[in-house]
């Protein structure tokens, strides 16, 4: 019930279907344009998924569907993360199979919808060629640590360096930053 409505309240799946990632875009010769591809594609995906297992336990509620074993251990563990007697808090494991995120699933749900609103923001800036154009909140990402490794990879090939022979630094001073650094700059990392 609350939660099928929650999720459609929160997320438009035709706004998504919409876009169609091509495997050649996924393996795009810039890997941060690569790496965005890749995580609005996997974005799709679960949204595919946390829609497919709310729509088939709401089609057995209302009695225009089967209950099948994976609609039974789905309903219960979401009946187990909402429940207000049970400290037991969890998400299916075919969503947390592709992203970790809160361990309920009413919380899970609005954080997947924030960063999947988010995600087409990074698509349309990649499109541009505009990603490090502006500043970048990593907390948009379901793999934010992808997201670094790309970097690393981008500036790498940028610098024509061994990826081992770079070093992250972090300043918060503008002063700091050379023109031949490459750069991104992350906001709100002291929230």
């Amino acid at each position: 019930g609350h939660l099928l409505k929650l999720w459609k309240s929160l997320v438009k799946m035709e706004d998504f279907r919409k876009y169609k990632i091509k495997t050649q875009q996924m393996s795009s010769a810039d890997p941060i344009e690569g790496f965005v591809y890749m995580e609005f594609f996997g974005m799709q995906q679960l949204m595919e998924k946390i829609n497919e297992t709310l729509e088939g336990i709401s089609n057995v509620l209302y009695g225009s569907g089967l209950l099948t074993s994976s609609i039974e251990k789905d309903s219960t563990t979401l009946l187990k993360s909402n429940s207000h007697v049970s400290s037991i808090d969890e998400v299916p494991d075919k969503w947390s199979a592709i992203w970790d995120g809160p361990a309920s699933s009413s919380q899970y749900i609005h954080a997947f919808a924030r960063k999947a609103n988010a995600l087409k923001r990074w698509l349309a800036k990649a499109q541009d060629a505009q990603i490090l154009k502006e500043p970048l909140n990593l907390a948009d990402l379901l793999h934010p640590e992808t997201f670094l490794s790309a970097f690393r990879q981008r500036s790498a090939r940028a610098l024509q360096r061994g990826i081992d022979d770079l070093k992250l630094v972090t300043t918060f001073e503008d002063r700091v930053i050379n023109a031949d650094n490459i750069i991104m700059v992350v906001p709100n990392l002291m929230e």
